[in-house]
């Protein structure tokens, strides 16, 4: 859990109203970028909401970066994204893969059904996404677009190929020392910089470490 050591302005205020457009992934125009908290059609929640209520199976949507026309037209499509497969689960949330129309760039989408949700953890998880979108930092993960429905809420961030720090060492055992040291690093500052701006994270441990495409470290909530 990410959260500020003193009540601070955004605390205070009603998530459900925050504009999180402000961070928007590189290359889009302010104008392509609008697509804002409460923003999302009656169209595209219906659309959205039929990928976010899977169980245990997942369409079997194919990775590749040379996918063709007709392949993604039948993709399912929120805003700018097109949505891909799932990369992971939670209880109350899915995480998918998915492509910004725009500028190609991969990312991943967490859609969490708020109606599973009491308004203690809703208020968190707004909380949380209102302080990751503060954070710019090369060994914090980014949150680039909160978008959101009367049912559903979909947290748009940075796609890390390489998964978490817990199932790499469960699969290939502990770093050498020297790797090590490197990795904690990443680890440190991180945390550092989060500190600088007056938030702790209470909850730093190997699942919430992701590796990006090039092995290095990054923090998430």
């Amino acid at each position: 859990m990410i959260m500020h050591c003193d009540i601070s302005d955004f605390c205070r205020q009603n998530p459900r109203n925050t504009n999180y457009a402000s961070n928007p992934i590189p290359g889009i125009t302010s104008n392509a970028s609008s697509v804002s908290i409460l923003s999302i059609t009656d169209r595209t929640m219906t659309t959205a909401s039929s990928f976010a209520d899977e169980s245990t199976s997942s369409a079997n949507f194919s990775n590749n970066s040379s996918t063709n026309i007709s392949q993604a037209a039948n993709k399912p499509k929120l805003g700018t994204y097109l949505i891909d497969r799932t990369i992971g689960k939670g209880i109350f949330s899915v995480v998918k893969l998915a492509t910004h129309t725009i500028t190609g760039i991969n990312l991943a989408i967490k859609i969490i059904d708020k109606t599973r949700l009491d308004a203690e953890n809703l208020t968190k998880i707004y909380r949380e996404s209102e302080i990751l979108k503060k954070l710019h930092h090369p060994n914090i993960v980014k949150l680039f677009q909160v978008m959101e429905t009367p049912r559903l809420l979909y947290i748009a961030m940075e796609f890390l190929p390489n998964g978490e720090v817990f199932d790499y060492i469960a699969n290939h055992g502990r770093f050498p020392e020297p790797e090590a040291r490197v990795k904690f690093m990443d680890v440190l500052n991180a945390v550092d910089h989060i500190h600088s701006m007056g938030i702790v994270h209470r909850d730093i441990k190997a699942e919430n470490l992701l590796f990006d495409a090039h092995m290095n470290i990054k923090l998430t909530g």
